[in-house]
């Protein structure tokens, strides 16, 4: 059975194209190369999920977030990209920017919605110190998008000596769509 989900969709605003188009200068391009319409906003309570299309499923779902018409999620009025988008972006750059790779076992975890160790993440890629795009270190896919909990010297700290300390806040991952429509 299909869940019904009770939604409003309004244009983006001012506060949210600002927010995507700083996400977009973190990375080192521009936010017209990559997002060619007016973003709508599908409102779910605290959460917010960006898309091109103003017209959404008749029940509004998970199918918009995995048939990959969504450019990003609000979440308590902060911007992030989706996980497609960052794959656009470091398809186009040719390397990753604002992003960090995951081994095996904190692949697991953060798919799960925890968060992440330093000692889980086995590269990362300048800025660090700001939202950050989750990286499946074995296929090398974006998974989901992390936060730093800890501040910018503590985090280097915790990163160069792998310690098993949380340092990334998870944002949200591909697991967690399939949480919060169920």
């Amino acid at each position: 059975m299909i869940k019904r989900l009770r939604y409003k969709v309004k244009k983006a605003d001012r506060d949210i194209i600002y927010g995507l188009k700083a996400t977009f200068k973190l990375l080192g391009v521009e936010f017209r190369d990559f997002i060619k319409c007016r973003p709508y906003i599908y409102i779910l309570g605290n959460l917010g999920i960006l898309s091109c299309s103003e017209y959404g499923a008749k029940y509004f779902n998970a199918s918009v977030v995995y048939s990959g018409e969504w450019i990003g999620i609000v979440v308590d009025n902060k911007v992030y990209l989706s996980t497609i988008v960052y794959e656009r972006v470091y398809k186009y750059l040719g390397e990753y920017r604002a992003a960090i790779k995951v081994s095996e076992q904190g692949v697991k975890t953060f798919l799960y919605g925890n968060d992440l160790f330093a000692s889980s993440i086995t590269e990362y890629y300048e800025p660090i110190y700001n939202p950050v795009a989750v990286i499946d270190s074995f296929d090398n896919r974006v998974i989901g998008v992390a936060e730093p909990m800890v501040d910018q010297n503590e985090l280097i700290n915790a990163l160069k000596k792998g310690l098993e300390k949380p340092v990334y806040r998870n944002i949200y991952d591909l697991g967690f769509f399939i949480r919060y429509f169920e």
